[in-house]
């Protein structure tokens, strides 16, 4: 069935935003046609699914009504606009101080002049007191300056040179922030995509925060963007990701949500990156990170918890074997998961913790009653089915479970190339590891310890792999075991 923009749209709001719309479209003042409110209504009720075509609405809307499919579209188009005008509408009612920009400009354009000299003085005082951060709070900030400036010529008839000074270095300092802000956009990108771009007046914009350290350090925004862009560009000098720890301490609560996301996820991003290198000692601060993010509300969408932070998290917590915390996390957020991920989201990390405490017998429990959809839960299953067969020596059951997973592997056409391959890689390790285990007590000391620094230097050179660090730790076992 062919998507229409207008059921889609609608079948992404919640009830209490549909019935704001409805309350929206019956206000004479922005719509005065009668149809149009019925076909609203019409459409609401099918509400959460609307699983509705044109042809279902032609039907079931219009009976017996002839109408064309211009008719149609242009009903259908109709409700569009204003739901359109109603998104601007809520747009407004979040936006950060902008509401009260556009109320300044209207009454200021329309010369009502004494609405206009009272409101500026209160918008201006209520608007320092807010203490807000961020692009939005600056691009305000100095927006409402401009309008102080504009006022005192408008009572004086001239402009106030130290308005004008205040309002140039408010552009200053959002200028700065955002241009860092770009940088570190694009340098993100950069480690995805090979490819340079040129940011240009970057280097004179460094150059001046550098030179200027004293009084930009009480500009949050210009510092916390400068010390990510350091963070980014010198990933060994672990002095300006410590800063960034704290920075994000102090002020990320007074950021707007989606753009404190950001700023974490590339502290967060960091530490993965840091200890897809090896280096352990970055997952106590990965789990500090997350447990931040979970207190101020971050890691929520619609008060939904992704799977897959649900996951990480978890993930997370088990290596740095805080199984109590896991435990409660697992539980406390399972209703915070939505509804088709969260039975086979809490079984798996569930059975992730069991294994990680060493009760592989509820690992068994667990996954063998398992019917996972997602096809990366499967991957995962089987993986952590594989780890409890080594590790306890099942080695019959692990050779038929890694043989099982290779065709697994062939048959899936869902999967992508990287994760066919890094799971492939995982495979014929893990048989290498297997064999090395199986023959340990046969092998002499010497010829044990080769061939596990050989396995080593392998799975460093592999890539892509998954569950890389599981399988150097059981090197490292073994070789400890010698």
């Amino acid at each position: 069935m062919k998507k229409i923009l207008l059921i889609e749209s609608l079948k992404a709001l919640d009830s209490k935003h549909l019935k704001e719309f409805q309350d929206f479209v019956a206000s004479p003042f922005f719509n005065k046609h009668k149809e149009t409110i019925k076909l609203t209504n019409f459409l609401v009720k099918y509400h959460p699914t609307f699983n509705l075509s044109k042809e279902t609405i032609r039907k079931l809307f219009y009976k017996n009504t002839k109408i064309s499919d211009q008719q149609l579209r242009d009903a259908l188009s109709s409700v569009m606009k204003l739901l359109n005008a109603f998104f601007t509408q809520k747009g407004m009612e979040q936006s950060l101080g902008f509401d009260k920009l556009f109320n300044l400009q209207f009454c200021k354009n329309e010369r009502i002049e004494l609405n206009y000299k009272r409101n500026v003085v209160r918008f201006i005082k209520e608007w320092n007191s807010k203490n807000e951060l961020g692009f939005n709070a600056q691009l305000v900030d100095f927006l409402l300056s401009e309008q102080q400036d504009q006022f005192y010529a408008e009572v004086r008839s001239l402009s106030n040179k130290d308005f004008l000074k205040k309002t140039a270095k408010k552009f200053d300092h959002l200028f700065i922030a955002q241009k860092i802000r770009t940088a570190c956009q694009l340098k993100n990108w950069q480690n995805v995509v090979e490819d340079e771009v040129e940011i240009h007046l970057l280097e004179a914009v460094l150059n001046y925060v550098e030179t200027n350290q004293s009084t930009l350090r009480e500009v949050p925004e210009v510092w916390i963007y400068y010390t990510i862009y350091n963070t980014l560009h010198f990933p060994g000098n672990r002095m300006h990701f410590d800063e960034l720890l704290q920075l994000l301490k102090i002020h990320s609560p007074q950021f707007q949500i989606s753009e404190a996301q950001d700023l974490y996820r590339y502290a967060q991003n960091y530490c993965i990156k840091k200890i897809n290198f090896g280096e352990a000692e970055f997952l106590n601060d990965l789990f500090l990170i997350y447990k931040d993010q979970l207190q101020l509300g971050l890691l929520l969408e619609k008060n939904k918890l992704s799977q897959w932070h649900y996951k990480n998290i978890v993930t997370v917590a088990c290596r740095l074997k805080a199984h109590d915390w896991a435990n409660e996390f697992i539980h406390q957020y399972q209703n915070k998961l939505p509804q088709e991920e969260q039975k086979a989201a809490y079984d798996f990390n569930l059975a992730a913790l069991h294994y990680s405490m060493g009760a592989y017998e509820k690992v068994f429990e667990g996954i063998r009653s398992l019917q996972f959809k997602d096809v990366y839960y499967q991957l995962d299953a089987r993986a952590l089915l594989l780890k409890v067969y080594f590790e306890t020596k099942e080695f019959e059951a692990l050779y038929y479970l890694l043989n099982a997973f290779s065709v697994f592997l062939q048959r899936n056409k869902t999967l992508s190339g990287y994760q066919r391959v890094a799971n492939k890689n995982l495979i014929r390790l893990a048989k290498k590891m297997s064999k090395i285990q199986e023959e340990f007590q046969v092998n002499t000391k010497e010829a044990n310890h080769t061939k596990l620094k050989n396995l080593i230097q392998k799975i460093n050179a592999t890539n892509p792999l998954t569950n890389a660090n599981w399988l150097r730790e059981q090197c490292d076992m073994m070789i400890h075991n010698i």
